[in-house]
């Protein structure tokens, strides 16, 4: 029998709780949340909000990067590519699921 200070009570909340807890975090830790357990990556999959908003932006591409120059354009590829492979990682994982 594990130890009350090991047991997981956080992945055993129904799934609109998770949902919940999910639509608070940025979305890259909301995106790293689907490693815990099958709990958390079932909850991953059944999330309808992917954030990719300002703050997400922002924070893999900030103002001062967004001039126009070819390191510029390269991180903004970067930032497209990483929406796309999420997209992509989601979708595999859900057909396998």
């Amino acid at each position: 029998m594990e130890s009350p200070s090991h047991i997981d009570r956080i992945s055993n909340l129904p799934e609109p709780i998770l949902h919940h807890i999910l639509s608070l975090l940025p979305f890259t830790q909301t995106v790293q949340t689907r490693v815990l357990s099958r709990t958390w990556k079932r909850a991953w999959h059944t999330f309808s909000v992917l954030k990719f908003d300002y703050d997400f932006f922002y924070q893999v591409f900030p103002e001062d990067s967004n001039d126009g120059s070819e390191a510029g354009k390269q991180k903004l590829r970067e930032i497209f590519n990483y929406i796309k492979e999420t997209l992509r990682i989601r979708h595999n994982e859900m057909i396998r699921a």
